[in-house]
């Protein structure tokens, strides 16, 4: 439902012309990225439902990748800091559940490490992704359908 959403906001930005459409863009960029990690997460955290401590470490980060889109669209919440403070921003959620659990096991668990290595990883390079051209011709593509 997310990616329907955020298609129908790009459509909407596209038709109005109000701004240029390559600042949309990247939004949608992020929001498409946010709905990979949490399918990857919640597969890999589903099949790997009989190890508990793997599984329950990962739901918890693909939980954590769900709020992305929504604070996204808060207006005017990230004015300053722009797409790069709304990444950075959805980065404390995983990084606090992280450094919480490895002070209480006394050890950083192998899912958290990959996990939030991934997620680290995954929403700055959404972000460049949303720049390319190939993302914008995609993206006026998918608007335009």
């Amino acid at each position: 439902m997310a990616v329907v959403v955020a298609i129908h906001a790009g459509k909407r930005v596209y038709e109005t012309h109000s701004k240029p459409f390559s600042i949309e863009a990247q939004p949608l960029a992020l929001d498409f990225g946010a709905c990979l990690a949490f399918r990857v997460f919640i597969g890999l955290a589903l099949s790997l439902r009989r190890r508990s401590e793997t599984h329950k470490r990962l739901m918890l980060l693909g939980s954590c990748s769900i709020p992305l889109p929504a604070i996204g669209r808060v207006p005017g919440f990230f004015s300053v800091g722009g797409m790069w403070g709304l990444a950075g921003f959805s980065e404390i959620m995983p990084l606090t559940f992280i450094l919480y659990d490895t002070v209480r096991c006394r050890r950083l668990h192998p899912a958290f490490a990959w996990g939030g290595l991934g997620i680290a990883l995954s929403w700055p390079t959404f972000l460049l992704v949303g720049n390319t051209q190939f993302w914008l011709r995609f993206v006026e593509w998918l608007v335009r359908v």
